[in-house]
């Protein structure tokens, strides 16, 4: 049987910790040849822009077809006239 004392509360916890952040961190990452793809071009299909920091960005008259934008930061970004289709 395990005791636990308070002095191992710090080494459990980090433990318990450290995966679910290393799961999140991966579960959000967005391919950079489709962000600078998206950047330069404004024409992005299919891409993988999850976890994306677009925020602030002229992305008017933007085409994003059938792309992958979920936890993207738009915030601040020129929409003017942009098409988003998101898969």
């Amino acid at each position: 049987m395990i005791k636990l004392q308070w002095q191992n509360f710090p080494i459990i916890s980090v433990m318990l910790i450290v995966p679910l952040m290393v799961c999140h961190s991966t579960a959000d990452a967005a391919n950079p040849e489709d962000v600078q793809r998206l950047k330069t071009t404004k024409r992005c299909e299919r891409c993988d822009l999850s976890g994306a920091n677009l925020s602030g960005l002229d992305l008017s008259g933007a085409k994003v077809m059938d792309s992958d934008l979920t936890n993207a930061n738009l915030s601040g970004a020129n929409l003017v006239n942009a098409e988003l289709m998101i898969a």
